[in-house]
């Protein structure tokens, strides 16, 4: 397997951990550290081109954000950490039948090929990879850029105006954190009583977008929804892209809902929204 098969190979794979981490289906486990082992020897005896370098420095970045130990969770027993890795896995059932670049292995070495929480990647390419880090790639944002590459929006929405970016609207967020969220707004009279609960965890969560897809409405000020969606909104969204896709998911009055120019009027309600934002992050 040569270096461009290689890498499509990660990248799909990459993929599919994303997308069953979504849909929450049946996982059979891929060697990535192997199939970087690989490829990390393949671009030692080849040469590392340009392309190839930076290649390597978003997989060594990418890599290590899905291992790096996340922060103690204080409802939890302090010993108890996770990784973003682990926290893909959650809910989806794991096979071990897998055959990896051609290499059937022991249940013990296996175990040893997983990824886990505090493994770093940075010795896998024959190079010093810092000096060619200059923008560090957290998975969700290399997952975006290979969706965006292989043109997967109408796989995630409904029409053409749509695109890929909107199943990214948020942040991840759990399901503890989404019926928070769907509590707080509902009972403070930020959205209507009916709202469909699974539309919404889409909305805010970026769940699987459900045929039945229900925008929200918004009885509140459009102030109130931009303060609620900017500390929510992924990081590699831009404003003009998030105000873009509001319209989608959002409605007001029975129209597509616009968001307006900020305008700083400090009221109860904002209070409100920051009080359940603060109390969001620590669920």
């Amino acid at each position: 397997m040569g270096i461009e098969d290689l890498i499509k190979t990660i990248d799909t794979e990459l993929l599919y951990l994303y997308e069953t981490s979504q849909n929450k289906g049946s996982y059979k486990i891929f060697n990535f550290k192997s199939a970087l082992e690989s490829l990390g020897q393949l671009m030692l005896e080849e040469g590392y081109s340009q392309a190839n370098t930076l290649k390597a420095s978003d997989y060594t970045s990418v890599f290590n954000d899905l291992c790096r130990p996340l922060s103690e969770l204080p409802h939890l027993h302090p010993k108890v950490v996770s990784c973003k890795y682990y926290e893909l896995l959650k809910g989806i059932k794991l096979s071990e039948e897998r055959i990896d670049i051609g290499i059937t292995q022991s249940h013990s070495q296996y175990k040893e090929s997983q990824l886990s929480k505090g493994d770093t990647f940075d010795h896998y390419f024959h190079m010093d990879i810092n000096k060619w880090i200059l923008n560090r790639l957290s998975f969700e944002e290399y997952i975006y850029k290979l969706l965006k590459k292989k043109r997967l929006n109408m796989a995630f929405s409904e029409g053409p105006t749509l695109n890929i970016a909107e199943q990214f609207f948020t942040v991840r967020l759990s399901k503890t954190q989404q019926n928070f969220l769907f509590e707080q707004l509902k009972n403070g009279g930020f959205i209507s009583e009916d709202s469909d609960y699974n539309s919404f965890c889409h909305v805010f969560g970026g769940n699987q977008k459900p045929e039945q897809f229900k925008q929200l409405e918004w009885l509140k000020t459009k102030q109130l929804l931009r303060e609620l969606l900017l500390p929510l909104k992924h990081s590699f969204i831009s404003f003009p892209e998030l105000r873009r896709q509001v319209p989608h998911y959002f409605t007001q009055s029975g129209g597509p809902l616009q968001l307006a120019r900020n305008k700083t009027i400090p009221s109860i309600d904002s209070d409100t929204l920051s009080a359940i934002v603060a109390k969001l992050a620590t669920l």
